[in-house]
């Protein structure tokens, strides 16, 4: 198992709870299809080995995400997606009785798409340019960012198919595809809510204030996101276990 890094907890103004609104207005949009569901909200905590391998071709050099990547990295990223969700779905399958439901709420992409060509890569685009301008000041190491990789993927619905159907530990019911929608760029509180606690183990507690006063500045007069841009949507899925 890879080192958690949970999301930032409690109430105050850096929390995951203060500063999930995106998650709840897609959960807000779905509230009907969860009736009677159990919503998962998964997290992959792990990103794989050999994107920080410097002698394998996966080397992800210079970068934090696997967007603009070389192909072997989104490559990488898809084979430990399918093998965390394969796992979670096999520890659910023990959990969930026959015939019970289980709900999730993910990223995806569409069918036929790279890895690469549609992902959270142009909202994370901004903390990379961040993490890179203060290592080309000498703030903090380029190695450091070589080492550090946000352990987020979006499949495709037949990516995830083929791993349910592989496990055959449950039905899908639904899988469906949300709206995407005009996104803002990340606010440095979202920021601090979703990553502080894996910027900080990677580079330490005396920099987090500078990195994230850096961030504020470089998401600065950046417009939002439209559809077009490449960025991943929500997948609505609704499984059944198998007798």
């Amino acid at each position: 198992m890879g080192d958690s890094f949970p999301m930032t907890g409690g109430d105050g103004p850096y929390s995951y709870a203060k500063n999930s609104n995106r998650q709840k207005e897609s959960a807000e949009r779905i509230m009907g299809m969860l009736v009677g569901s159990i919503v998962e909200n998964l997290d992959i905590k792990q990103v794989p080995e050999e994107i920080t391998d410097a002698s394998s071709p996966s080397f992800n050099k210079g970068r934090i995400f696997y967007a603009n990547a070389p192909s072997e990295v989104g490559q990488a990223y898809r084979a430990q997606h399918a093998r965390d969700i394969e796992a979670f779905i096999s520890a659910r399958a023990e959990e969930v009785a026959p015939g019970g439901l289980m709900a999730l709420l993910l990223s995806g992409r569409h069918d036929g798409t790279s890895p690469a060509e549609c992902s959270f890569g142009p909202l994370f685009e901004p903390l990379e340019s961040t993490l890179l301008d203060l290592a080309n000041e000498g703030v903090l190491s380029h190695e450091k960012i070589d080492s550090f990789n946000l352990p987020i993927f979006s499949s495709s619905p037949e990516e995830f198919r083929a791993i349910i159907q592989e496990n055959g530990s449950f039905e899908i019911l639904i899988l469906e595809k949300q709206a995407q929608e005009i996104l803002p760029m990340i606010t440095t509180t979202e920021c601090r809510a979703g990553f502080e606690s894996i910027i900080r183990n990677q580079f330490g507690d005396e920099i987090i204030e500078q990195i994230f006063d850096r961030y504020s500045k470089t998401i600065e007069g950046r417009f939002p996101l439209k559809p077009d841009d490449g960025i991943a949507m929500g997948l609505f899925i609704l499984l059944k276990r198998n007798p």
